[in-house]
């Protein structure tokens, strides 16, 4: 067969490259480190998925890279990848270039190293199968949570750190060796000499943060650690596998010597300057039935953790001295060594809305503290749920429900001897069992528990508290034992409700409370909801037992009450303070010796509605109430409570025994009928509504307060304060601001008037009535700048409260003649005040107004003495502020609009001696003012519908003035006026008011009828264009006394 030449050259280059080994472009073998640099280099320039698959030479276990080397791997070129292998999984790539790895990098059955003195990190983005050893290593995670990737890695780092990135699941162990490093001084030791030789074990070269977790990370399996494990506080944890951190601790060993090389003396110190602590420090944590473990260090774990079976453990390790002794050739210790320098303390934080439950456990050498709103539910340990060797806290909101302990002297709590139980407010405690019996909290002697409720809040416990027998009687409060029983602490102003399911009680320490209330009763609640696990309000409050014949009570403040059939059992007790005991029908006072009562403690009853939940004094209904109680030499006859409202009285029980007490209430009204303004209408409304007000609410928090009151005048006051009539006076400070504005107009255009003829005989009084004088002045207009003040001073008034209001303005204004003897003119302005109320409301508003008025003047008759003037004006004022109720802010914000018209008719005449004018005049007023309907804010916000008040008024007095001209042609005119004025026809405001208290009607203060007025002022005229005056003026009333000023600048043109 004959080839033609390129067939010839194409047989020669297939037979050339026949004569290589190589690999396709996609995989690639290496079995030294040169054939790995060399295959890395190729497929990284291939811009394929390739595949390198190492084999490490039969002599060894490893293929490790050169400085040189690894520093000759290239970076892949555009979309190319690589995945590393190896034939047997356990072979180890050594010294390998992490700062390639990216995206593009797998490895796959191998294990991943760096020698022993490297300082670099090992970094991996892809991996299965694959253990990772070396020092700092890095897992890199992926940027969607929704596609985490998934490390079948197994991880070992000695003195380093694992950072493992977000949305990372990582299937097999995670393992960070802290190991000490180790120096002798001497290293030689002298020969023929005594010394000391030291012996250093530092873990300083270890990280202090083994294990660094990013968010959305899943652990499939252990993690244990030399150092801490911890998280970001926001980050997201979920544990499958044990997980377990380590504290290490450094230590230094001095070994004494003689001459002979015999060892005389040994002393072991540890200290924390060479020890790393341990600790796990998780944000919201998700784990099932593993053991969560720090030995040496604190746990905490982030909110909405939850706790399914899980066994949570942290353990106090001691840093100590030894010291060492050779008797009779055997070496020991010496007495009182150990001694103990410094402890890394194991204490648990569970964050808010934590569950605990499937049997979990909770045990700490040190503190535990349980976030608010955590759950503890379904439980059971032999010894207990929650178990430390120091201080426990139960965060607000916490429910503790249906765990179980089945160990004696144990329960779902377990407070160790000389140590505190905080239970914060809101807390539920309920259905636990401790031994077969109820209860919930087992604590050891001298012991503090400190119960803390928010005002209109409860704290639960039903199913009571068990406390150990101390070495002496507690019974004696004065002189204890050095062990003494718990000691209860209630304090905040809200209630907690005590006592267990059981005939008996199992506490038998001291109550003492310092603020608040306590119910003795069993809470009852219903199922849990399925979804949370939480139950709700009590359904109930039964019957139950508190106390043990051990059991003191110091009862210093607020009410304790007994539940229907309920038992107060103890050695003692004392009621001091304002505090009051509550009896409910079936009540059993059971003392090793009476009950006293100081200072203001007193006894009345309680009442129980027809589901047994107790009745607030404040919700008890008008009448009678009666209850029989068994008192058992508890004398309570000179502390029967008796107040305003009730009236209390004891006689003995038809039941040999027993004693019946009758509680009579007589309610609001009834108490406040014979006060007058308002308090007695508010008052009905009160009563008429308090039935209905919801335990906690702030109205109920009001009639609690209101029923306190120790006379009729106190609760009056209290009553008159929501009343809401400081509210509705603000009609007459309205009006007020529109009548000393139009004053203000109606003077000045008489001083117009007299500016527009020359042959005119009116002189201006403070008045604004004409009288005559000189002519110095003629114009057909004028223009004026005004500015007028206000004090107004109302007192109480028919039992209405009164206010106090101040204000200052301007005005302009212009008129203009009409025709021969008259004018008419326009006039704005605005003022600016406040109005406060008078009897210790602490009502106060801002009030800003604006003003507008037309008026008018005019000589009916040519050439007559006889004058006619008036004006209608327009107001809108705006009141913003805020009044008061038991401390809480009520805002308001309210409108009002006001109109005002009169009409004045004045005769002037000359004296004989021809100096002086006389001026009567008189007239009539008209006033209307309507504050708008509104609603206040706040948690007593009442809402008011629209008010008005309304005047027709007619007013007599005369004015005197005389009028004085200076050489330089300056005419001044002093004027004095007086005045009565008869209101006629009279709307005193009021309003409907409704809101959280109640609905009533309420009216504003009802001012005197008859007022005197006196006006002085002076008037100048300083050419034929300007002109000046200035006028004081005062009115009283009946309990009213008011001040005002005004002035004027004019031009006339």
């Amino acid at each position: 067969m004959k080839l033609r030449l390129p067939q010839m050259l194409l047989a020669a280059v297939i037979a050339c490259l026949g004569s290589f080994s190589v690999a396709t472009a996609a995989d690639y073998t290496a079995n030294s480190a040169d054939s790995l640099v060399t295959a890395w280099n190729q497929a990284a320039a291939s811009n394929e998925a390739s595949t390198i698959t190492i084999t490490v030479p039969a002599d060894s276990d490893n293929i490790t890279l050169t400085q040189e080397q690894k520093a000759q791997l290239a970076a892949i070129s555009g979309t190319g990848s690589i995945t590393v292998q190896m034939t047997d999984a356990s072979g180890k790539l050594v010294n390998f270039n992490y700062d390639l790895v990216n995206e593009q990098v797998k490895f796959n059955d191998i294990t991943l190293s760096e020698p022993a003195d490297s300082a670099n990190d090992i970094v991996v983005t892809n991996a299965s199968n694959t253990t990772i050893d070396g020092r700092n290593i890095s897992i890199v995670g992926s940027e969607d949570p929704r596609a985490p990737k998934v490390f079948g890695t197994a991880i070992k780092s000695t003195n380093g750190q694992v950072n493992v990135g977000d949305n990372v699941a990582i299937d097999q162990t995670i393992t960070v060796d802290g190991v000490a490093t180790t120096t002798q001084d001497p290293v030689t030791p002298p020969t023929g000499q005594a010394y000391t030789k030291t012996t250093s074990s530092s873990y300083q070269d270890s990280n202090e943060v083994a294990v660094q977790l990013g968010n959305n990370v899943s652990l499939e399996d252990a993690v244990t650690a030399t150092g801490q494990i911890t998280s970001d506080p926001d980050s997201k944890v979920t544990l499958k596998g044990d997980v377990t951190s380590n504290a290490g601790i450094g230590s230094v060993t001095a070994e004494g010597f003689d001459a002979s090389g015999t060892q005389t003396s040994k002393t072991v110190t540890e200290s924390m300057d060479s020890s790393v602590s341990g600790g796990i420090v998780l944000g919201e944590t998700t784990a099932g039935a593993i053991t969560i473990k720090a030995n040496g260090g604190h746990i905490s774990l982030g909110d909405n953790t939850v706790l399914d079976g899980t066994t949570v453990q942290a353990d106090s390790v001691d840093l100590t001295k030894t010291v060492y002794n050779n008797t009779d050739g055997s070496w020991g210790t010496v007495d009182g060594t150990p001694e103990v320098l410094d402890t890394i303390e194991g204490s648990i934080a569970l964050g808010q809305n934590t569950t605990v439950k499937g049997n979990a456990t909770l045990t700490a050498d040190d503190n535990i503290a349980i976030g608010e709103n955590s759950l503890i539910t379904g439980n059971s340990a032999a010894d207990g749920i929650v178990t430390a060797g120091g201080e426990i806290t139960l965060g607000n909101g916490t429910q503790v429900l249906n765990n179980t302990a089945t160990n004696a002297d144990k329960a779902a709590i377990n407070l160790a001897d000389g140590q505190t139980l905080n239970i914060g407010s809101n807390t539920v405690l309920s259905g636990n069992t401790a031994n077969g019996v109820s209860g919930s909290v087992h604590a050891g002697v001298n012991t503090q528990i400190n119960v803390f409720t928010d005002a209109g809040a409860y704290t639960y416990i039903s199913d009571g508290i068990a406390t150990a027998t101390p070495t002496a009687s507690t019974a004696d409060a004065v002189s204890r034992a050095a062990d003494q029983a718990a000691v209860m602490t209630k304090t905040g102003a809200g209630t907690l409700v005590y006592g267990g399911t059981g005939a008996t009680d199992t506490f038998g320490g001291t109550y003492q409370q310092l603020e608040g209330n306590l119910i003795i009763g069993n809470a009852t609640f219903g199922t849990p909801d399925a979804t949370t696990g939480r139950v709700a309000g009590p359904e109930s409050i039964n019957s139950a037992v508190m106390g043990t014949d051990t059991t003191v009570y110091d009862i210093r403040t607020g009410s304790v009450t007994l539940a229907q059939d309920s038992t107060m059992k103890g050695a003692s007790a004392t009621f001091s303070g304002d505090s009051t005991l509550l009896l409910s029908d079936g009540s059993v006072l059971d003392f090793g010796t009476p009950a006293t009562f100081t200072d203001d403690s007193r006894v009345g009853i309680q009442v129980s509605d027809s589901e047994g939940n107790s009745v607030p004094i404040s919700q008890l209904k008008k009448g009678t109430e009666s209850v029989t109680v068994t008192l058992n030499g508890t004398d309570i006859s000179g502390r029967l409570q008796n107040g305003l409202f009730l009236t209390t009285t004891m006689a003995p029980g038809t039941v040999d025994g027993t004693t019946t007490i009758t509680q009579n209430m007589r309610g609001i009204d009834g108490v406040m009928s014979g006060y007058n303004g308002n308090v007695y209408t508010t008052a009905v409304g009160l009563e008429n509504n308090r039935l209905n007000a919801v335990a906690g609410s702030p109205a109920a928090e009001f009639y609690e307060e209101l029923f306190r009151a120790t006379n009729a005048d106190q609760a009056a006051h209290m009553i008159q304060s929501v009343s809401g009539e400081n509210i509705v006076n603000f009609t007459w400070a309205a009006s007020r601001t529109l009548r000393s504005f139009a004053d203000l107009g109606r003077i000045q255009s008489a001083a117009s008037m007299a500016r527009q003829t020359e042959d005119t005989i009116e002189v201006v009084d403070a008045k604004g009535s004409p009288i005559a004088r000189k002519t110095i002045a003629k114009g057909n207009g004028n223009i004026w700048v005004g500015g007028m003040g206000i004090w107004d001073d109302q007192d109480a008034r028919g039992g209405v409260s009164g206010y106090k209001y101040n204000a200052g303005g301007y005005a302009v204004g212009i008129d203009y003649k009409a025709a021969q003897g008259s004018l008419i003119g326009i006039a704005a302005g605005q003022s600016f005040g406040d109005i406060k109320d008078k009897s210790n409301f602490g009502s106060d508003y801002d009030v800003d107004s604006f003003l507008a008025m037309i008026y008018g003047r005019m000589h009916p008759f040519r050439e007559s003495k006889f004058t006619l003037d008036g004006y209608g004006a327009y107001g809108r004022s705006k009141f913003k502020g805020n009044s008061y109720i038991m401390g809480s802010d009520l805002n308001g914000n309210v409108d009002s609009d006001t109109f005002s018209g009169g009409l004045y008719a004045t005769w002037t005449e000359r004296f004989a001696l021809g100096k002086a004018y006389v001026t009567p005049y008189t007239g009539i007023e008209f006033m209307t003012s309507e504050l708008k309907g509104f609603s206040e804010s706040g948690p007593y916000g009442r809402t008011f519908d629209h008010a008005r008040a309304q005047n027709w008024t007619i007013p007599a007095g005369i004015t005197i003035a005389r009028a004085y001209q200076t050489d330089g042609g300056t005419t001044i005119t002093p004027a004095l006026t007086v005045a009565v004025a008869q209101d006629v026809s009279r709307m005193n405001p009021k309003s409907n008011v409704t809101g959280p208290l109640g609905a009533w009607n309420v009216r504003g203060v009802n001012m005197g009828r008859t007022a005197f007025r006196l006006n002085a002022g002076i008037d100048v005229l300083f050419s034929s264009n300007w002109g000046a005056r200035v006028c004081y003026q005062f009115e009283t009333r009946n309990k009213l006394t008011a001040h005002g000023i005004n002035g004027a600048i004019s031009y006339t043109f």
